[in-house]
């Protein structure tokens, strides 16, 4: 099975289902584009690396790995391109073990930012068994320096106070696989100027729709490829 589907998700949960279609009907969600039908800035294209991913793609059967081959890679080329082209620094909800913080880690001493990450690191909570905040701290020692670490839930009121004044051009939320924690992460998360991308959203019906509610409010163009497990938000048009 390559992708959730819809109908079986509105079979799964009615109620949710015709909520989510309520708020559709009445324009409250942001049509999502593929990369192919957006207007995207000049010379981002090349950057979501679509055709190599399309050639693993072939040949993968596993809903949670399709599309998913050379994701770092695309967030590493955003955050860059995003440093390059606003001011703030990088921002990741929901870091694990670190594999993805330290590309975003390394890219932000690079382009004299800072990345600040944010996890609670709690036992038992997503497949966490304890082990993952020292696997994330070594992952990131070279780069130490430029990491900011706040070991607290995205959804705590004050950590969201706290985000909320600090510059931003780039981020990735990867916290609480929920409809109203992905919701609340992207509007935290919202006033980064450049790319914004949430990680699972293509075989996450209830991501999907937060992704795409966000953009709405935020005013920003969403876009959810088939090609891709992860979705983006592009920075808001001149």
């Amino acid at each position: 099975m390559k992708h959730s589907s819809p109908i079986a998700y509105s079979l799964r949960h009615p109620g949710k289902a015709a909520w989510k279609l309520l708020r559709i009907l009445r324009g409250q969600v942001a049509p999502a584009h593929t990369v192919a039908q957006s207007k995207l800035p000049e010379g981002l294209e090349p950057l979501f690396l679509l055709n190599q991913q399309r050639q693993f793609n072939q040949n993968c059967e596993n809903m949670y790995l399709f599309g998913g081959s050379l994701q770092r890679e695309r967030l590493d080329n955003f955050a860059r391109w995003s440093a390059a082209h606003y001011p703030g620094d990088f921002v990741e909800i929901g870091a694990f073990r670190g594999e993805t913080s330290k590309l975003l880690a390394k890219a932000a001493a690079e382009t004299g930012r800072r990345l600040i990450v944010i996890d609670p690191w709690m036992t038992g909570s997503q497949d966490c068994d304890g082990t993952e905040h020292e696997q994330f701290l070594a992952n990131i020692a070279p780069w130490r320096d430029s990491v900011d670490v706040w070991r607290e839930s995205s959804l705590n009121a004050d950590i969201i106070a706290k985000l909320k004044p600090r510059p931003l051009c780039f981020a990735f939320v990867d916290g609480l696989h929920t409809l109203s924690a992905c919701f609340s992460d992207l509007m935290a998360v919202g006033h980064a100027k450049g790319i914004i991308a949430t990680d699972d959203v293509r075989y996450n019906q209830d991501l999907a729709f937060a992704h795409q509610h966000a953009a709405r409010l935020l005013g920003r163009e969403p876009i959810i490829d088939p090609d891709m497990r992860e979705a983006y938000i592009l920075p808001a048009k001149a």
